[in-house]
C-alpha cells in the first residue's frame, strides 16, 4: 500500500472551526499562544497562505502543524517555507504530507 492509497481512506476533519496553535508553533506567521479559524473543508493549496499539514505513512497519520505555502513567481512550482523564515523549498520534499485545512486567519492575544 503506498501513500497514495492511505490518503483517500484516512479521516478528515471538515468545516470552520477555531483552534489554539500550542501544536502548530511556526514563528512569526504563527505563535503557539495564538488561536486560529482553519477552515477543514481546504484540502489542496489554491492561493498562498497558511495551512495545517498531516504526513500520512503506513503506520497513521503524524501531525506536522502549520506551514506557509506559495508559487514561486519564477518558475510557478508550489513551494512551502521549511522553517517560517523565508527558507522556501520545492513542496516535493514533503510528498507524503496532506492539507488537514487552510489558516484563514490568526488572532493574537494582546498584551
Amino acid at each position: 500500500m503506498s501513500v497514495l492509497t492511505v490518503a483517500p481512506e484516512a479521516p478528515r476533519l471538515s468545516g470552520v472551526a477555531f483552534k489554539e496553535a500550542w501544536d502548530c508553533s511556526y514563528p512569526p506567521a504563527v505563535e503557539s499562544t495564538d488561536v486560529l479559524r482553519i477552515n477543514y473543508d481546504i484540502h489542496a493549496v489554491g492561493r498562498d497562505g497558511l495551512y495545517l499539514v498531516e504526513e500520512l505513512s503506513h503506520s497513521g497519520i503524524a501531525w506536522r502543524g502549520c506551514r506557509r505555502y506559495r508559487t514561486n513567481p519564477i518558475t510557478g512550482d508550489l513551494e512551502l517555507d521549511a522553517t517560517g523564515t523565508g527558507e522556501w523549498v520545492n513542496a516535493s520534499v514533503a510528498s507524503a504530507w496532506r492539507i488537514a485545512g487552510r489558516v484563514e486567519r490568526v488572532y493574537r492575544p494582546v498584551v
